[in-house]
């Protein structure tokens, strides 16, 4: 087991995710039919019944699935459909989508600099 700790100024870590949220762009009606019930995609948005991560800052993050994998398209397609090899026991719900939903979802998630 490994983990990283990453320090931020707080002040430019919020200056960040306030840009972020101005610049949010609309999830697809796949992400809101797979993934908005549980993860909320505005900073300012709570998901307070699950405890699943926002994703607002998903094109910041340099890992997903609490740092399992690097964030990238490739490892945000393997976490949506193979999360519980990868990570075993997490509350993730199993994706249930086409392939034209998957690749939807990951071009929305895709790390964006």
């Amino acid at each position: 087991m490994s983990f990283a700790i990453h320090a931020h100024d707080e002040n430019a870590l919020l200056s960040r995710m306030q840009q972020l949220a101005s610049s949010a762009r609309k999830p697809p009606a796949s992400f809101e039919r797979h993934c908005a019930t549980c993860h909320a995609t505005d900073p300012r948005e709570r998901r307070d019944a699950i405890a699943a991560p926002n994703l607002s800052d998903m094109p910041i993050r340099r890992g997903i699935g609490a740092g399992a994998l690097p964030n990238n398209s490739s490892s945000v397609r393997d976490w949506i459909t193979e999360h519980q090899r990868i990570k075993p026991g997490n509350r993730m719900a199993v994706f249930n989508g086409d392939a034209n939903d998957l690749d939807e979802i990951v071009a929305f998630l895709e790390p964006r600099k």
